[in-house]
């Protein structure tokens, strides 16, 4: 749905953005010199930043994030131990919010897909590489944790996310880099490999999607941070490899996406790709504060 339609129906505004789908993007966490605790506002209409007054219930790195159209939650994470923790933000008045919920299995490196009323956490590091599926139901904020785990053990994953799937893509385990792809089905709350493999195998990758293809940004293929931009159609599961690259390389970066463009950040940077040309774009913009290890997510919708 292209309209940012909950604004309309409470009256808080009459437009519809019909270009840019959610009013916003958001990244939030991550660490330089520290373990932070701050969201990074990002609006897509005028692809520019600010920094949000609400905070994190707990300052970390490397939580994964999703969202309903009306909050966004950040799921485990980092800070000296391994975080169960789920915090976020209310989108109409920008407020943070704390569920008494929590994951099942403290974790990072974990990756974020969302359906319409539920946000699931695939994979991450336990101090040993994880199966793991849990998450939140997104109406009544209370803890989820379906039989389903993920096809490998997977850690630094990207998640991305079509109506009716999740998926979580590349990453690390053990032995080395992954090129695999594990599908969430949301109606039946099913998991498995796909068939298709991405163009590169490699980890702390970061996910966004339009609503027809989800795209991997970035990554580590074992010799440091790439430009990488590859992924998934949705209709086929077959994997895609445009020939556009990010403008510089991006590891470990929190992403979110409108409807027209899907972007990552990285320390203050903010780079990205447009759907319909899958061409890369360079914002001017950049965070309020350099830092790695975010995550990220959007208002609005699902998708």
């Amino acid at each position: 749905m292209a309209c940012d339609f909950w604004h309309d129906l409470i009256g808080s505004r009459t437009e519809c953005a019909i270009d840019y789908g959610p009013e916003k993007g958001y990244f939030l966490g991550g660490q330089n010199a520290g373990y932070k605790d701050v969201i990074d506002s990002f609006a897509y209409a005028t692809e520019t930043t600010a920094l949000v007054a609400a905070t994190l219930a707990v300052a970390r790195e490397l939580p994964a994030g999703v969202n309903s159209g009306l909050k966004g939650y950040t799921g485990g994470g980092w800070n000296a131990s391994y975080l169960s923790e789920i915090d976020g933000l209310t989108f109409i008045v920008e407020t943070a919010l704390n569920p008494a919920a929590t994951l099942g299995v403290a974790r990072y490196y974990l990756a974020g897909v969302n359906s319409s009323s539920n946000g699931y956490f695939m994979g991450g590091y336990t101090g040993a590489y994880s199966t793991e599926i849990d998450g939140i139901n997104f109406s009544s904020d209370t803890a989820i944790n379906p039989a389903a785990v993920c096809g490998v053990q997977r850690s630094r994953s990207a998640g991305f996310n079509s109506s009716l799937a999740g998926y979580a893509a590349c990453g690390y385990y053990g032995p080395g880099q992954l090129n695999s792809v594990d599908k969430l089905i949301f109606l039946t709350e099913t998991c498995a490999l796909i068939a298709a493999t991405l163009s590169v195998a490699r980890n702390s990758v970061a996910g966004v999607n339009s609503d027809t293809k989800g795209y991997v940004l970035g990554g580590d293929a074992g010799g440091g941070a790439g430009t990488w931009i590859d992924g998934v159609a949705f209709a086929t599961d077959t994997a895609i490899d445009p020939a556009a690259v990010l403008p510089s390389s991006m590891s470990n970066g929190g992403s979110n996406n409108s409807t027209i463009r899907g972007y990552i950040a990285n320390f203050a940077d903010i780079q990205g790709i447009q759907f319909d040309t899958e061409a890369a774009v360079n914002p001017a913009a950049a965070l309020s504060l350099s830092r790695q290890g975010m995550t990220g997510f959007q208002s609005g919708n699902i998708l």
